[in-house]
């Protein structure tokens, strides 16, 4: 053997203890893997209670246990537990107006139109009014809230006319009506007196059968004409015996010299509507021939 191959062997086995322990290891390790792993769980689950536990604990400390939230009452076996009640409601579209009513007083020129205003409170309420039935027709006012009732002075006798009221609630750019209720519906008619004729005088003619009523007409639109009615007995309206002058004068003929004659002057609108006829005048006889009658 030379010399060479003496210095060769020493470093082959070097190498072959070498790689005897690698082989070692790998197998050492395949028959521990799972117990390796097993180990690295329980650690890896031990770790991310303890970190769930400090976020708990943190929040608790934090949140619940400050000013900010409620405190938590401890549960009482025999404490009642108590009911609240709610009535919900959409901020966006108002609760409408209810007991919507009109009512005529009788001009033939004007109704009222009345309701109760909704809750929770809103800005105002529109009225519509229509001449057709189902239809909304259009806004003919708004009424601030709490007013409860709208004066129409724009219709005319025995004409139908249908209403309705909406609640308005928001700003101009986001305003909201409150759905329709039913529509409501009148006829106005006219059935008020028309306003008397005023300074109103009777004189004898001086021949005794005669006498001359004068007056003055009541300045009222719908004034038609003037109504005289004669009588001889005291608060007794008696006949007519003038039913269409406009003149403002009228002279009583065919009279009996020495009987009381009592005079009613009255006015007439355009619907037959007659004003008071409370007063009646005596014409001969007396040096003031007027006298009031019951």
């Amino acid at each position: 053997m030379t010399q060479e191959q003496i210095k060769i062997i020493p470093r082959n086995l070097i190498y072959l203890i070498a790689l005897s322990l690698v082989i070692a290891g790998v197998i050492l390790l395949y028959f521990n893997i799972d117990t390796l792993l097993a180990e690295h769980r329980t650690l890896k689950s031990e770790t991310s209670a303890k970190s769930s536990e400090k976020v708990v604990k943190d929040f608790e400390e934090q949140n619940i246990y400050t000013p900010g939230f409620a405190e938590l009452e401890e549960y009482e076996p025999n404490q009642a537990t108590t009911q609240s009640g709610v009535q919900p409601y959409s901020n966006k579209v108002p609760n409408a107006p209810t007991d919507i009513a009109v009512k005529d007083p009788g001009l033939g020129t004007a109704v009222i139109v009345t309701w109760h205003d909704p809750q929770p409170a809103t800005g105002m309420l529109r009225v519509y009014r229509s001449s057709a039935k189902s239809q909304i027709g259009k806004e003919i006012g708004t009424v601030n809230y709490g007013e409860e009732f709208y004066y129409d002075a724009t219709v005319k006798p025995d004409e139908t006319y249908y209403y309705i009221v909406r609640a308005v609630l928001g700003s101009k750019t986001d305003e909201q009506e409150s759905k329709n209720q039913d529509q409501v519906s009148i006829t106005p008619k006219d059935t008020t007196p028309a306003p008397a004729p005023t300074d109103i005088e009777i004189a004898n003619s001086g021949d005794g059968a005669s006498v001359t009523i004068t007056w003055k007409n009541p300045q009222a639109d719908d004034f038609a004409a003037i109504k005289i009615y004669r009588s001889e007995e005291i608060g007794i309206l008696g006949k007519v015996i003038e039913s269409n002058n406009v003149e403002e004068k009228f002279k009583d003929t065919g009279l009996e010299p020495g009987v009381d004659y009592y005079y009613t002057v009255t006015a007439l609108d355009k619907k037959g509507n007659e004003s008071s006829t409370k007063l009646a005048f005596p014409a001969t006889g007396r040096e003031n021939p007027f006298v009031a009658a019951e």
